[in-house]
């Protein structure tokens, strides 16, 4: 499908991602040499509720159309879950932090890359996950990744022009403490066979892409449209053993080490055995305790740019 057959495109851009002035500039070149003016119209984020309400308006009065949202995970899953239950095709251009999505859908592309590629599109029904009310397009987590991110934000607001050295700080920080989350765990395959068990665990994540925690590799075969989630644990163990699983978390390598835990399910019940458990959906932070989710198959209409 080619990008002017569209009447309507909606272009977010999250203020929350870098360079955001220039990166406009950029799309509105862009579209302006193969678009109309009046098909395409760019806003850029206002709020942390702007996302939220410039999809959800447009979804509501655009049946059929286009919506493009640039940033990263986040701003990706904020405009998962306005546009629920609405005709309409979504894409992106990824200009966050992890861009874990993106690197799923767009191996190894850069932004400028993916943009020079935006002249068609190939539209494919791909999963979602349904996390309690939350929709969830890429991966949510609990544990030590979570932990990171959290740390990660905070300590954004106290570097100033050092924010880059955010992560590799929040990773110190927390390996010197150390929180190993014990939970009940109700869960079915993708034959239908129910399983439970009672686990302790540093890191949780269940994905429907293959990557989350900028770059890293729960799920390394993961498939976006084949009604399966990928379920991925680090069991508690010893320090050592921590460092060498992180050390193999971005490849497969991962897989192969007993302290790995890894299979194939449609649904799950999660239940904290001990009190709220630090986790993320997409990037946004939230707090577990009691956790229903499964695969929606095939539910969104992800528009993949090809040129």
């Amino acid at each position: 499908m080619f990008l002017n057959e569209f009447d309507q495109i909606c272009v977010i851009i999250s203020t929350a991602s870098k360079n955001y002035d220039d990166i406009a500039k950029k799309i509105d070149n862009k579209f302006s040499n193969i678009l109309d003016k009046n098909k395409y119209k760019i806003h850029l984020t206002k709020n942390a509720n702007s996302v939220t309400n410039i999809a959800h308006d447009f979804a509501s009065k655009n049946p059929g159309q286009l919506i493009i949202t640039v940033g990263g995970d986040g701003s990706l899953g904020e405009t998962v879950n306005a546009i629920r239950g609405k005709d309409i095709i979504f894409s992106f251009l990824p200009n966050g932090t992890g861009n874990d999505f993106s690197r799923t859908i767009y191996p190894k592309l850069s932004f400028d890359q993916i943009l020079d590629k935006v002249e068609s599109l190939e539209i494919k029904d791909i999963d979602l996950i349904r996390v309690n009310d939350d929709l969830c397009l890429n991966a949510f987590s609990f544990g030590f990744e979570s932990q990171v991110l959290k740390k990660s934000l905070e300590l954004k607001e106290k570097l100033g022009k050092f924010k880059k050295l955010s992560i590799i700080l929040a990773v110190a920080l927390n390996l010197t403490k150390l929180t190993a989350y014990k939970y009940k765990f109700t869960y079915k395959l993708a034959d239908g066979t129910i399983q439970e068990s009672t686990n302790d665990r540093y890191i949780t994540a269940v994905t429907n892409g293959r990557f989350y925690g900028t770059g890293f590799q729960p799920a390394p075969y993961a498939e976006i449209e084949d009604g399966i989630l990928n379920f991925n644990s680090l069991k508690k163990d010893k320090f050592v053993k921590l460092l060498g699983f992180l050390a193999k978390y971005k490849s497969e390598k991962h897989m192969k080490l007993p302290i790995s835990e890894n299979f194939e399910l449609v649904s799950g019940h999660i239940e904290s055995l001990d009190g709220p458990m630090i986790g993320n959906i997409d990037g946004n932070m939230r707090d577990f305790t009691d956790i229903d989710f499964e695969v929606l198959n095939k539910a969104l209409k992800l528009g993949i740019f090809n040129g």
